[in-house]
């Protein structure tokens, strides 16, 4: 589902098992999944999801997501790079147990070529560093989402290669951030998750931002 318009996704009106989700190709990274059962209805349903990030809850009216609705208006979630299963436990009445559907996927963010070159001119020795920034929006139940951006007051692009000098910590330490950035300040550059009280950080060109319960909201 796409929360921002609450309406499926074109083309994921069904996903089998093993499927795999390239968020550079999705109209966004707002995602919601519902399950389809049998019976349709149930008592309730425990949701959980397992893997590269993990979160539960319970599900009480039709139609049962993850990571849960409101009368059809579908909380986002942001799936960072990596598998994952997702398990729906339907209870036919508040202690029998239904038929679990468990769904397995791969979630990854592939690279399209750009035609802005690498700067090879001799640096400008006034070049500023490349700042990093983030905000956060609370995800419930102790879980956030850090949305990275950086800003580059220089006039001209900075290659810095995915390093030490560009790193998340703590691992791993790739969370599919850019190693060339254009002049300007940008905002959801690397979505990530993380569950208080931990935080994540990003450590870049001699700056870091860290994400914790504390970071100012996302507008």
């Amino acid at each position: 589902m796409n929360t921002d318009t609450d309406t499926v996704i074109p083309g994921y009106e069904t996903m089998p098992d093993g499927i795999t989700l390239d968020l550079t190709l999705l109209p966004t990274e707002n995602l919601n999944i519902a399950a389809t059962l049998n019976p349709q209805y149930a008592h309730h349903v425990d949701v959980t999801l397992t893997g590269t990030a993990t979160r539960s809850h319970t599900e009480y009216y039709y139609p049962y997501t993850f990571p849960g609705n409101d009368l059809f208006d579908y909380h986002p979630y942001n799936f960072v790079p990596g598998s994952y299963t997702l398990t729906f436990e339907p209870y036919i009445d508040a202690t029998t147990p239904g038929t679990t559907f468990i769904l397995n996927f791969t979630v990854i963010r592939s690279v399209i070529p750009t035609d802005t070159p690498v700067p090879t001119d001799t640096p400008d020795p006034t070049v500023v560093s490349v700042v990093p920034s983030v905000c956060v929006v609370d995800g419930g139940g102790g879980w956030y989402v850090a949305n990275f951006g950086y800003r580059n007051d220089n006039g001209f692009a900075v290659n810095i290669p995915v390093g030490p000098n560009n790193t998340f910590v703590p691992d791993p330490p790739h969370l599919g951030q850019p190693s060339t950035f254009n002049p300007g300040a940008y905002t959801n550059v690397v979505t990530t998750n993380f569950q208080d009280p931990n935080s994540v950080s990003w450590q870049l060109d001699g700056n870091i931002a860290t994400a914790d319960s504390s970071s100012p909201t996302c507008p």
